[in-house]
């Protein structure tokens, strides 16, 4: 598992360093938020910032569900295949709205600290969920846990930068 946290870090790594390239190379969008996008309350980076934070809010929520619903089937390796179809889809839904989102460089920064300050609070609370964890009851082990929100650490964190990469990436801004 610590193999698949780590080489989900660097390839995500390198997604970041190739995001322009990434996002020249490929023009599929997702349709919904192209439409969105067009919105006269969508220029507005606290608006789009609050509607990217609830795009985050749902492809996390969904991917919980999936997940939860996967713990219930004995198929191997299959929630591996569901966090990678995730990252791929959120990395989408960040390159749309980041490609259909036009401002200035300051006004993209609000955009993107709003949106992705959904990982940030979710950071912070498995943050403080692993500062006060507990035993149970006498004799409970705590370490898997801690080993869990460790990696839940991670991921949270991974997904704020990450987020905050492909809204901040843009070269075309505006000048008001």
């Amino acid at each position: 598992m610590t193999f698949i946290i780590l080489m989900g870090i660097v390839i995500i790594a390198f997604v970041i360093l190739k995001r322009e390239k990434i996002s020249e190379s490929s023009n599929f969008d997702i349709p919904f938020i192209r439409l969105i996008s067009k919105q006269t309350w969508f220029s507005n980076p606290w608006l789009s910032g609050i509607f990217l934070f609830f795009v985050n809010v749902v492809l996390f929520g969904a991917t919980a569900l999936l997940l939860l619903v996967l713990t219930k089937f004995t198929v191997p390796f299959l929630h591996i295949l569901i966090m990678v179809a995730a990252v791929a889809i959120s990395i989408l839904a960040w390159k749309t709205i980041s490609r259909s989102w036009h401002g200035t460089k300051k006004d993209r920064i609000k955009m993107g600290v709003v949106g992705s300050s959904f990982y940030l609070f979710l950071t912070l609370w498995i943050a403080y969920e692993w500062f006060n964890l507990k035993p149970k009851f006498p004799g409970d082990d705590t370490f898997m846990a801690a080993v869990g929100l460790t990696f839940g650490f991670i991921v949270t964190i991974v997904a704020f930068i990450t987020c905050l990469s492909f809204s901040l990436s843009s070269n075309k801004f505006t000048n008001r």
